[in-house]
This record gives C-alpha cells, structure tokens and sequence, in this order.
C-alpha cells in the first residue's frame, strides 16, 4: 500500500537525506581526486616512485622497486600508473613492466575502507586484484600465466616453479590470512623439505581454505601428474603463528615410476613394488616427519 500522511512524509525524508549522504559521498570523491591530481602533479617523478615503493613495501613485507610512477586520468578517472616493478623475492625477484592502482569510488571511502583497483602485467604475469585497505587488508581476484615462484613469499620452505592461474579471496593478508585460494598450474616443478629431489609435474590443481578457527589451511583438493609421479594430498595445517611452525596433518597417496623410486628409496621413503605409497606427514613445514 503507499506510504500516505504522516509515514509518506517520512519516507520522503529518509529518501532524500539517503540522496544528499550519496550526493556528499560523490562530492567528496571528485574533491578527493582533483587534490590528488594537483599534488601528485607537482611532486618530482622520483618522489612519486618512492613513496609508492615504500608503502608496497610495507603491504607485500619484501622490499618493493619501481622505476618510475605518476598520476594519469583518463575516462575512467584518476590512476597511479608504475612502470619498473620489481618485488624481491627469495633467490629472485618478481619482475612486472606495469602497475595500475586506482581507486573505486564508492561510501567505503567515507568509512575509512578505501577500495582500489590493481592490474599488474609483465614477465612474472598478469593480475587483476580488487584491494580494500581496511585495518586488515583484503584482496580479491586473478592472477594469470603467474610465475609461481611468487609462492616463496609466504611460504619460503615450498620451492616452486611453473605458471598457473590463481584466484584469491582472502582478508587479514598482511598478518594469517584467511579466505579462498584456488590454483591451477602446468609444467614446474615442486619442492618442499623431506623430499629427496624436485618433483616435475605437467598439472598441478589445489583448492584451500585458510583462517579457520583450528587450522591456517584445509586442503579441499591438492593433485599433482606429473611423468614421474602423481601425488593426492589431503589434511590441512593446525592453528599456529606462521605456516612455517604450524602444525602439519597431511596425509599422500603417491604412485612413482620406476627411475624414481630408488631416490625415495634413499630419503627413507618406503614404497611398494608397484611404486605405490600412503604416507602420512606431520611436524612443522620447516622440519616436516614423514612415516
């Protein structure tokens, strides 16, 4: 029934303080970004260049370089455009030719939970990720054809190496994350302590949950072929300050071919005669046991 009398007055009111707290909201983002243009705009390109480094530096906890970084508009409005990224990485450094940061409009701002949008693209992949700079920090979205080497960032004892596509939806990524990850990846390798070599796979599939109450990660599935082993892993990593000293519970059924089982043979990996295994890991990631 419409709203009449009395109520209809007040609706009326509540419709149009909603349109002037809107009209506010898109005041305040156009004031926002012109201020930043004409700052940015007067500031020396090296400066720009610093000070973002410096606060990606701070966000990824590794150090960040960037050639050069200014504002640019363009018809989707004010951007930080960076060329010359590199993110140091153990044993290498993640290279991208260009990043794009710009800001998505909208009351988050007003809230203090500004919202950007980062696309990334050069020699290490592609990335099209929804950032919300909370007082914890939540990312969103796809990295494709990445150099997953960029896993030694998280988790330094894991050496792996590939291109994959990777979607995330994680919050809190700067302390233990929590959220969503899932990865599909062809042709690297995988390392990780108590295996006796790096393993060669042609396809890689993982799908996880991180941040539970009990465990930083649960395995919803983790399957690796490659032409000298496949691998099926299940279980998860218990409650803990860091991956690295958090309790593992994985269990892994393997199948290895021939002209690998001697070098399993020799870590102290039993197998059967047909190459097969069912092993269970538990420890840390730093000193995994194996039985």
């Amino acid at each position: 029934m419409p709203a009449t009398g009395a109520s209809g007055q007040r609706v009326a009111r509540g419709r149009s303080r909603l349109g002037r707290l809107a009209a506010g909201a898109a005041f305040a983002s156009a004031a926002l970004a012109c201020t930043a243009f004409f700052i940015w705009r007067e500031l020396p390109e090296g400066a720009v260049a610093g000070r973002l480094a410096s606060a990606l530096s701070q966000l990824a906890r590794r150090p960040v370089g960037i050639e050069q970084a200014g504002l640019v508009f363009d018809g989707s409005g004010p951007a930080l455009r960076a060329r010359g990224v590199a993110i140091d990485a153990p044993g290498s450094a993640l290279r991208f030719d260009s990043l794009l940061l710009r800001p998505i409009p909208g009351l988050t701002w007003l809230a203090g939970e500004p919202e950007l949008r980062a696309e990334l693209a050069g020699d290490a992949g592609r990335a099209d990720l929804l950032l919300r700079a909370a007082r914890e920090l939540g990312l969103r979205g796809e990295l494709s054809q990445v150099d997953l080497s960029l896993a030694a960032l998280f988790a330094p004892e894991l050496a792996l190496s590939g291109r994959g596509d990777l979607r995330l939806a994680l919050e809190d990524v700067s302390r233990l994350p929590r959220g969503r990850v899932e990865l599909d990846a062809r042709d690297g390798s995988f390392s990780a302590p108590g295996l006796p070599l790096a393993i060669p796979y042609q396809t890689l599939r993982l799908r996880a949950e991180l941040g539970s109450a009990r465990e930083l990660l649960r395995l919803e599935q983790c399957r690796l072929v490659g032409p000298l082993l496949r691998a099926e892993v299940e279980g998860g990593i218990g409650a803990g300050m860091s991956l690295a000293t958090a309790p593992l519970d994985l269990r892994i059924r393997l199948e290895v071919e021939a002209s690998l089982r001697e070098a399993f043979a020799s870590a102290g990996i039993a197998l059967g005669p047909d190459g097969s295994a069912r092993l269970r890991v538990t420890g840390s990631a730093a000193l995994p046991q194996v039985r």
